[in-house]
Order: structure tokens, then C-alpha cells, then sequence
């Protein structure tokens, strides 16, 4: 623990392992959890096949961390895990501009595409819900961080309409849009002749 590409929120960061040797003396928790790879926590008098775990606090903010366990026994042997680990540290919500349409937009147009940019500070996508009128009209839209999201809605009907984007990354901050709004107007005025009489 953690598991390899795992991505959360918290800072506050449990690991956990398993030494197997009859004979082991002390195993110690490397990582580059304030910027620099370096030993962090040192455990001895281990019983083999014992799970092991220890709380670290990551100092050096959302990012990337890297981790592995190096133990000795008492012979002088020594073995890393076969390959480091990386989990992410992501406590920020993505932001979500929205592009088009634009807010208070009056069209003759039923086809109306949705144009929006999410924006991550370390993720590089996220996945995202586009709701139409207060109900999610399509979910699951992977757009990668910083790009535009597109999606179109056709046959839309006459009268007001409004719009809202809602994304989340891979640690589970989710951030909504503001909401906006637009009309759809297929009706041409209507005029009456009053006076003077015909």
C-alpha cells in the first residue's frame, strides 16, 4: 500500500508491506516525499510474513511520489522491491471553463454543440458530465487536461435551455461550471395592424 498509480487526496499517505525472512533485521521506507529520494522510516525487529505499515505527511504538495522498501536481514542480505511505486497526491479541484455557447445566446439553431476546457494541475485528463437543463445529458466524457471538450445535442427545443459542465480527476475532485443559458427561438414575430384602419 499504496498501490501503484494510486491517486488521492489526502497528503497523509499509509504504506504498507511484507518482509518475508526468517532472519530479517530492519526494512526502511525510501521515497522522494519532500522532493529528494531518500530513507523516511526505518522498521526492526521484524517477523517474517508481518505486515508493516507507516504514516508519512507528503511535504512537497500535489505531485507525483515515488516509493520502495529496502530490507536487511541479518546475514548482510539486502533487497529493494523489484521496481518503485508511484502514487499522486491530488487535493485540487479541476477548474472548468465554458466556451460556447455563449451565455444568453439567442439562436434558430436545434443542433447546439458544447464547448468547454477542464483544466488539472497535475492529472492529465479528466472525465466529465455534460447537464442540460438539470438533468446529466451525457456522462463519462474523457478530455484531456487543458484541451477542449466538444459534444453536440440536436433536436433541442424552442425556449430557454440551461447548461453546465461538471469534471472530475483521477484522485475524485469533482468541480462544476458555472450555469448558463441560452434560447432556442423558432417563432418569427406576430404583428397586427391597429390604426389607422384598412
Amino acid at each position: 500500500n499504496p498501490a501503484n498509480n494510486l491517486w488521492q487526496q489526502s497528503s497523509s499517505v499509509t504504506f504498507g508491506y511484507i518482509v518475508t525472512d526468517t532472519n530479517a533485521k530492519n526494512c526502511t521506507l525510501y521515497g522522494n516525499f519532500n522532493g529528494t529520494w531518500l530513507a523516511n522510516v526505518t522498521n526492526v525487529s521484524l517477523a517474517s510474513g508481518a505486515y508493516v505499515n507507516n504514516t508519512v505527511t507528503m511535504t512537497n504538495g500535489n505531485s507525483s511520489y515515488l516509493w520502495n522498501v529496502l530490507c536487511y536481514d541479518y546475514t548482510g542480505n539486502s533487497a529493494f522491491n523489484s521496481t518503485n511505486y508511484t502514487f499522486y497526491v491530488d487535493s485540487k479541484l479541476p477548474s472548468v471553463v465554458l466556451q460556447s455557447p455563449q451565455d444568453g445566446l439567442n439562436t434558430t439553431q436545434t443542433t447546439i454543440n458544447f464547448s468547454f476546457i477542464p483544466t488539472d494541475d497535475i492529472d492529465s485528463g479528466t472525465v466529465c458530465n455534460v447537464t442540460l437543463d438539470g438533468q446529466v445529458n451525457k456522462s463519462m466524457l474523457e478530455v484531456a487536461n487543458n484541451t477542449y471538450g466538444n459534444f453536440s445535442v440536436s433536436g433541442l427545443t424552442e425556449g430557454v435551455h440551461t447548461w453546465n459542465i461538471s469534471c472530475a480527476d483521477n484522485a475524485s475532485n469533482r468541480n462544476t461550471s458555472l450555469t448558463q443559458s441560452f434560447r432556442i427561438d423558432l417563432t418569427g414575430p406576430a404583428i397586427s395592424l391597429d390604426a389607422p384602419v384598412n
